[in-house]
């Protein structure tokens, strides 16, 4: 129809080749977060809020889906995306490295609003049907939770990021 684009690959990194000592880090985990809309929902909200990584299982990362392009809304080219195959070993790695994990988990009785937070910290945040799995929970240090009324049960995983998100900047 006489119309081509051209396009590039996003550029992702490895937890082996980012730099993780630098004071002040954050990442958000991202396990079983399937919906596209949602990831690129999570990866523009991450951006707008100075999240300096989003780790995502490989397996869930398309980065030529037309819906994780539009809500993700060109933030993709700017935000630095960790792919893995195996959360629970890069877990260990950013433990290794100093960072406290926490999950973020509707059954905590800890609120995000009551803690205080590390230096170098990262958010595990799971999918609304599967949620964080047992495993990469049990990996986890820490457990909490968004503050919400009790006329719902949750949030949209996007929505419920940039709430987490948005707590975290008036903290700091």
């Amino acid at each position: 129809q006489g119309i081509a684009i051209q396009t590039q690959v996003i550029e992702t990194f490895s937890i082996k080749n980012i730099n993780l000592d630098v004071k002040n880090s954050n990442i958000l985990i991202l396990n079983n977060i399937s919906d596209q809309r949602n990831l690129g929902s999570i990866i523009r909200t991450s951006l707008a809020f100075n999240v300096d990584y989003v780790l995502i299982d490989k397996r869930y990362f398309n980065q030529e889906s037309f819906y994780f392009l539009k809500s993700a809304s060109g933030s993709f080219e700017n935000q630095k995306i960790i792919l893995t195959s195996n959360i629970k070993n890069d877990i260990q790695v950013l433990k290794k490295n100093n960072f406290w994990i926490y999950a973020l988990d509707v059954n905590s009785e800890k609120f995000v609003h009551e803690i205080e937070f590390e230096n170098k910290v990262a958010f595990v945040i799971g999918s609304e049907d599967k949620g964080i799995s047992k495993s990469v929970l049990e990996k986890c240090d820490q457990r909490t939770k968004i503050k919400i009324n009790n006329k719902i049960e949750s949030l949209n995983v996007s929505n419920a990021v940039a709430s987490l998100l948005s707590i975290l900047s008036i903290k700091n």
